[in-house]
């Protein structure tokens, strides 16, 4: 009885690590329009976001969840990112 139990956990481990990395890097489509758009997205979801190179001049990302966003070469020159993520 012990193998089947063990390999029940097991696969509730593999289940919930696929399950949840989806969620990592699962940014918002519309949001990240809206910021291209108006460079404004106060409290948006950009988390894993491709915003290299983007030039993101005194743009309003107050409270936006950039988390693992691709931001290398980004110009964040005068963004107001208080309280972002």
């Amino acid at each position: 009885m012990k193998p089947k139990r063990s390999l029940s956990v097991v696969g509730l481990c593999l289940f919930l690590m696929v399950s949840l990395s989806w969620e990592v890097g699962a940014f918002r489509e519309e949001d990240l329009a809206k910021l291209k758009a108006t460079t404004e997205c106060v409290g948006c979801d950009l988390s894993g976001a491709g915003l290299a190179a983007v030039d993101l001049t005194e743009a309003n990302l107050r409270g936006a969840d950039l988390t693992e966003a691709d931001l290398s070469r980004a110009n964040l020159y005068g963004t107001d990112l208080r309280g972002a993520d």
